[in-house]
């Protein structure tokens, strides 16, 4: 393992935020020379444009981690058939791209007992008032939780179906020629290692493989579509198929807040490109618009709603600890093993986490376990950590946790906000937060900006020990002040998008 110092590791991914936000910027300029010659409701490169960010991302994410001896071990000799198909093997010599398996699984099929469900609910409640009629591909708003059977019976439902060779847009080949010609500007201007025909052909069979020419192969019967990430390219081809037969989408974030960081992912070219509304959590990003560099989409309307897990844990005050024995909890997200790093402000490489992990490790001793992402999906990269490691959920582990530690805002860490523990949060840089939003993170967690300072165990146990404080973090970005289900808040909703 490498040696890095904390310094050299802030800097690397400030590095890798700074290539992968130019490369996200022209590849904006790029979509919206696109849409001079195809309109968005049949443009090819909207459908595709995060699938593209990510296979372009990659591969300078990928370079500097080659660049600088970055690459686990374990990684550098395995080749990738997939999604998104270049491998850290393909560096040492012309990548084979007859070899790749191109596409994804875009069909949409739903079991026996989903329908079974659905018509006999329909037919049940025929005596009930039905406001809408809402079409979605599964029920769940979010995992585990909020059915739309069950939460609310105000709306109709249809489920949505489609044969894994469904979709089409118009003049395929043209926009292909098209897309094309824009790929290969811009691995000559961001000086990609590789043939900028190679990446253009990639990219061309990957659209090929589940693209047709032609108009998409779905009637939908609804007055709405109901759809989760607008950044999986399924729920993308349904969105710009909605749009085609002028239905609103309403797209369901996820995450357990809205607006805490600012980063393309979240914003008009990918999650909300084809969203009439979207339902997200609190109201506050409505009121502080004007201090994000990557906004909501003009005219989507803003659906807020409760985080269900942050709902059920929120106190309103939080307090410090002052026993001697503390139990801290690391957090962490994800590793991204062989085919998962994109950008920007996504996530760190590999090496460099594991490393910083290690000086987590080396200040808080056997004091501190940490809780394994729950969709980890690279468990034996961690065989070289130091930490006690578990992977009970957050509610298993609650009890037993004195102080939370992350240095990734994901969900764990919206609901860890929500309870009344301490939470030390160790900003690494990886993603962008909003200006605004990291004041209330500053007030609500013990926040450590560790470009400019890494504290000592001695410090970190001083600053534990604090007295009562309002919990104003959550109220503002997780929680909406209403005893509503975020299905009602959607269906509730539905005459505003409209």
């Amino acid at each position: 393992m490498n040696q890095l110092e904390l310094p050299e590791i802030i800097q690397h991914i400030k590095l890798d935020n700074y290539q992968t936000e130019k490369l996200y910027l022209d590849l904006t300029r790029s979509f919206t020379d696109t849409l001079k010659h195809y309109p968005i409701e049949i443009n090819l490169f909207g459908v595709y444009f995060l699938d593209i960010l990510k296979i372009l991302s990659r591969i300078i994410l990928c370079e500097r981690e080659i660049n600088h001896s970055l690459v686990i071990e374990e990684y550098k000799n395995k080749k990738i058939h997939y999604f998104p198909y270049i491998s850290y093997k393909d560096f040492d010599s012309k990548p084979d791209i007859l070899s790749k398996i191109y596409g994804k699984n875009v069909s949409i099929h739903q079991t026996k007992l989903k329908k079974i469900l659905n018509k006999v609910l329909s037919s049940k409640f025929l005596l009930t008032k039905k406001k809408h009629n809402v079409a979605f591909a599964t029920p769940r708003v979010d995992s585990g939780r909020n059915l739309f059977w069950r939460d609310d019976l105000s709306v109709s439902s249809e489920l949505i179906q489609a044969a894994e060779d469904w979709f089409a847009l118009p003049d395929l080949e043209k926009q292909l020629d098209l897309i094309k010609n824009h790929i290969t500007l811009l691995v000559k201007n961001h000086n990609f290692i590789f043939d900028p025909n190679i990446i253009g052909e990639v990219i061309s069979n990957h659209i090929k493989a589940n693209c047709k020419n032609g108009m998409p192969n779905m009637k939908l019967k609804s007055d709405f579509v109901i759809l989760r990430s607008g950044n999986e390219l399924t729920n993308r081809m349904i969105g710009i198929t909605a749009m085609q037969q002028k239905i609103p989408v309403i797209n369901i974030m996820h995450g357990e807040s809205f607006g805490v960081y600012d980063h393309p992912i979240a914003s008009k070219y990918c999650e909300q490109l084809y969203s009439t509304g979207i339902l997200g959590y609190g109201e506050k990003n409505l009121s502080i618009q004007d201090s994000y560099k990557y906004k909501n989409k003009e005219n989507v309307v803003y659906i807020p709603s409760n985080a269900p897990s942050s709902f059920s844990l929120f106190k309103e005050h939080y307090m410090g600890v002052t026993h001697k024995k503390i139990n801290y909890f690391y957090f962490p997200t994800s590793l991204r093993g062989l085919k998962h790093r994109h950008g920007p402000f996504m996530d760190a490489p590999d090496e460099v986490y594991l490393l910083w992990q290690n000086k987590l490790s080396s200040i808080f001793g056997d004091s501190i376990t940490m809780k394994a992402h729950p969709k980890e999906k690279y468990k034996a990269s961690y065989k070289r950590s130091k930490m006690k490691m578990v992977f009970s959920t957050i509610f298993d582990a609650l009890d037993g946790i004195d102080v939370f530690i992350f240095d990734f805002i994901g969900s764990a860490f919206n609901e860890a906000c929500a309870t009344d523990k301490p939470v030390i949060y160790f900003d690494l840089g990886i993603q962008n937060i909003n200006s605004i939003a990291l004041q209330y993170i500053k007030e609500r967690t013990i926040y450590f900006d560790v470009s400019h300072h890494m504290p000592d165990m001695l410090e970190i146990q001083e600053k534990v020990g604090f007295t009562k404080k309002n919990n104003n973090y959550s109220i503002n970005f997780s929680l909406y002040g209403e005893r509503k289900s975020r299905i009602r808040s959607l269906t509730d909703s539905l005459d505003k998008v409209i």
